[in-house]
């Protein structure tokens, strides 16, 4: 019993552009895709804003954020101390080092 090795001729692929005028570039959204895209979108604003809104609060004073609960904070007057406050007087280091 004899083995014989047979030769391949290699195909060769070609990519070939097609004809100009007949490309034709199809954009349809289908209904379901739409809803889809509908709802994740509304479900990403319910989460995204209220992050927004507590990071917006937290750096406004106190009179703002109950004289003018929906006003955005102005660039010159935000509170970063809120945060140490908060730190400082609510205790946060003694129960984060009670945690660990």
């Amino acid at each position: 019993m004899t083995l014989q090795a047979t030769k391949l001729q290699p195909s060769i692929l070609r990519y070939q552009d097609p004809p100009l005028g007949k490309l034709e570039i199809s954009r349809r959204i289908s209904i379901p895709k739409a809803v889809i895209f509908l709802m994740l979108f509304t479900y990403a604003v319910m989460v995204v804003y209220p992050m927004f809104w507590l990071f917006y609060t937290s750096v406004k004073s106190d009179q703002d954020i109950f004289l003018r609960p929906f006003s955005l904070p102005s660039p010159l007057h935000l509170h970063w101390n809120n945060f140490s406050r908060a730190w400082v007087d609510g205790h946060f280091g003694e129960y984060f080092f009670n945690s660990v």
